[in-house]
């Protein structure tokens, strides 16, 4: 059976731009669908206009420019304490879906280090300030920011003069139900608040620490409003004025500075024996999907959330300090208020369990 000559010609013409169409595709597609990234931050992190989508809208924008396209899914896992159970609940389904976790703290970390993959903070970046503070990060943890714990006081329902000067005013008569606090079992806020008032504790009655504390927690129930599972719940009860003062972050007070609070309503407390210091990370699990390739690629974007246009974007987008050293702040982050000294929210992660214990045992 013979064809037609313009048959022939239009089918080595098809053909032909199918070849071309082919050679030309990126080295990606020639192998499979474009790879996707999945990882989980927790919600004030991955919201719209924060830091997270930010980064993500970057980092795929380099990689087309590269011709190697990469879909970003950004998963949403409440607080950062949070992230860890949804790990757990993946694994226990046997489906594990992270390749990287970003937004936990050094004391979610110490929960979870046995079951990530090894990465030095030094090869990215040089550690920031915080170092003195708290030493070196752990191997499998790379820092990208870090905040200092506060009350913000909303001056309208409480003068500013007023304020809690110690862990010990938090206890006045005058402050009853005007806290509002996070639950240490959902919340690294919460749980950095808990580890604050054991280390005050600690440095004052160390042979009796356990039994002041629950103590301390005792005393402490009447005066919160409430304990919300997480900072974003809490903050926007504060917003609403609900009560005057919340537990959060100095550098809240700049958030409130840069958007438009000219008569200085917020403000953050700063504690006469210190504040409890909070270090944020990244951290690839060592189960996630897609083995090495995958890795490669959560590797490559904590180097971009390390990049100094990330680092020199987070204040504004995170209201965290950078990690990065030499990083310029803005004139509102120049103007807060110092703590004297800083202390990590846990003294030491062997103790983390007991002092649940105690908490529990103190508020029931």
């Amino acid at each position: 059976m013979s064809f037609p000559a313009k048959l022939l010609k239009l089918i080595f013409a098809v053909a032909f731009a199918l070849v071309a169409y082919a050679l030309s595709r990126p080295a990606h597609a020639a192998g499979g669908p474009v790879p996707v990234l999945v990882i989980y931050a927790y919600d004030s992190l991955a919201g719209k206009g924060a830091l997270g989508p930010d980064v993500v809208a970057r980092f795929t924008k380099k990689r087309a420019a590269e011709k190697k396209p990469v879909k970003v899914e950004l998963v949403s896992v409440g607080d950062g304490a949070q992230i860890l159970s949804r790990l757990k609940l993946d694994r226990e389904r046997g489906k594990p879906r992270a390749h990287l976790v970003w937004g936990i703290d050094e004391n979610v970390f110490t929960r979870m280090k046995a079951d990530v993959l090894p990465l030095d903070p030094a090869s990215f970046i040089r550690p920031a300030k915080f170092a003195p503070a708290i030493g070196r990060p752990a191997t499998g943890f790379v820092p990208f920011d870090y905040g200092v714990f506060a009350f913000m006081q909303d001056t309208k329902k409480l003068a500013f003069e007023k304020r809690p000067l110690d862990w010990d005013d938090l206890l006045d008569a005058r402050f009853k139900q005007s806290l509002i606090l996070e639950d240490p079992r959902t919340s690294t806020p919460g749980l950095a608040f808990v580890g604050g008032t054991l280390a005050r504790i600690a440095e004052k009655e160390p042979a009796k620490r356990s039994a002041a504390f629950r103590s301390y927690w005792k005393r402490l129930k009447p005066q919160w409003l409430t304990l919300s599972p997480g900072w974003s719940q809490a903050y926007g009860m504060f917003l609403k004025a609900e009560a005057p003062l919340v537990w959060s972050y100095v550098t809240s007070e700049a958030y409130h500075r840069e958007n438009g609070d000219a008569t200085s309503r917020y403000r953050a407390i700063v504690f006469e024996s210190g504040n409890p210091l909070q270090i944020e990370g990244l951290a690839i699990p060592k189960d996630a999907p897609g083995g090495e390739a995958m890795a490669a690629l959560a590797r490559e974007f904590v180097g971009e959330v390390l990049s100094v246009e990330t680092q020199t974007a987070l204040p504004k987008l995170q209201w965290m300090m950078p990690a990065r050293e030499g990083v310029k702040l803005p004139p509102s982050f120049e103007a807060l208020p110092r703590p004297r000294n800083l202390f990590p929210a846990l003294p030491s992660s062997g103790i983390l369990e007991q002092t649940l214990k105690d908490w529990n045992a103190a508020i029931r």
